[in-house]
């Protein structure tokens, strides 16, 4: 199909270049002539496929998978990826109104070795595939804009599922906007694909996520071969278990905070700042509460963080062993002192009866902001990095002058 485009546009080029020099222009106007018209030729070929492929689906004569697939080849320049294997497929459910996105997934998909695509073009058809299918599907693909509900509006939806309350979703869209992003990312957004479509990114995120599915997989069957669950033998939650997401309206998933870090417009950035807060004594608390207690502290301190910052860019994720991660609009750098008194004070007065229980006063480190590099491919990654590791700092230096609580790694 492309090649076609290009033949027409360089046939019609040439057949400009001659005529022009058959009238008398000079070599280098007709070379003009020659690429004004070519180019536009190769446009006017594409608009009118496409105006004719619209036309055609409207009548249901539209391209079958098959066609799909073979330009997707085309784009790609190479042939479909070998099936994998039973335990290492996934299920991917592909949602958009429009009906070329619909044809085109598949074929991408299958492409990058998912051939197991199911398609849906609106999020009430989604949601009774859901219902109805036998096996869960294991990642999903949302378009943001539809009729109706929204692909945002989907997405909380399904993670009301606990069967799906980790699976990847990624959401379709042509919007970059901050507001779109934080709208999708707090209502349970895995990451984002751009329309239109960076063929190699939109693999990248299908293999990204096929990993999440099979390091989920292995996890469960580990599990069931030992008959635990992801608790200690106590069955207690661990360190290092994540917050349920939906928990707080600013939580999401700690590889969430990262890739809405990673795709905020660069005009975000340059006011977005990075901080971490680490609860002290987190091993001693740990081991003197109980499982509800504990999870009682987490969730109760993500909250005293989001009440102390009261932003409406505002976001946080869970990184575990007591520590959180904010991603956050500031002009100024936050003062670091002030967020720890403000947190502590609110988080002992809200576990008041919890501390008294356990004779343990709650602290809270907090770490210096960290200003992410705009242009950076890697912002993201060293922006977390660097505000973990200025929390880590703080936290060792209020207690240079004592014996700072053990943390062994539990959970």
């Amino acid at each position: 199909m492309i090649l076609g485009y290009i033949i027409a546009g360089v046939s019609a080029g040439f057949v400009a270049f001659f005529v022009a020099l058959a009238r008398g222009y000079s070599f280098l106007s007709a070379v003009g002539i020659y690429m004004l018209i070519g180019s536009s030729a190769v446009l006017g070929a594409a608009l009118l496929f496409f105006a004719t492929d619209s036309v055609m689906r409207r009548f249901g004569l539209g391209r079958n998978a098959k066609q799909a697939q073979s330009e997707a080849i085309e784009i790609t320049g190479t042939e479909p990826m070998i099936g994998r294997g039973a335990n290492d497929a996934i299920r991917i459910l592909a949602v958009d109104d429009d009906p070329f996105i619909l044809d085109i997934v598949p074929a991408i998909a299958g492409n990058a070795g998912f051939a197991d695509v199911t398609v849906a073009s609106s999020a009430e058809e989604a949601l009774d595939l859901i219902a109805a299918s036998p096996t869960p599907f294991d990642c999903l693909l949302l378009d943001i804009r539809m009729p109706g509900m929204d692909g945002i509006d989907l997405c909380a939806r399904v993670r009301t599922n606990s069967v799906y309350s980790d699976a990847p979703i990624i959401m379709l869209t042509g919007m970059r906007d901050i507001e779109s992003l934080g709208r999708a990312y707090k209502a349970g957004a895995t990451d984002f694909v751009t329309k239109p479509f960076e063929i190699a990114a939109f693999e990248d995120r299908l293999k990204s996520a096929h990993k999440h599915c099979t390091l989920r997989r292995n996890d469960q069957l580990a599990a069931q071969a030992h008959g635990i669950s992801r608790q200690d033998s106590q069955g207690k939650a661990g360190l290092y278990d994540t917050l349920v997401h939906g928990a707080l309206p600013n939580l999401i998933d700690y590889q969430s905070l990262q890739n809405y870090l990673r795709q905020m417009p660069i005009s975000a950035t340059a006011q977005a700042r990075v901080t971490a807060f680490k609860i002290d004594q987190l091993d001693l608390i740990y081991q003197k509460s109980t499982s509800a207690q504990f999870m009682s502290l987490l969730s109760e301190a993500a909250e005293s963080i989001a009440e102390v910052f009261a932003s409406n860019g505002f976001m946080m994720a869970y990184s575990g062993n007591g520590t959180f991660v904010t991603v956050t609009s500031q002009t100024r750098d936050i003062a670091s002192l002030d967020f720890e008194q403000a947190t502590g004070r609110m988080l002992n007065h809200k576990l008041s009866k919890l501390g008294a229980d356990l004779g343990i006063a709650f602290h809270v480190s907090v770490g210096g902001s960290v200003h992410p590099q705009a242009r950076a491919t890697d912002r993201a990654e060293m922006a977390i990095k660097q505000a973990l590791g200025n929390v880590e700092a703080r936290f060792a230096s209020k207690y240079a002058d004592q014996t700072p609580p053990a943390l062994r790694l539990l959970g």
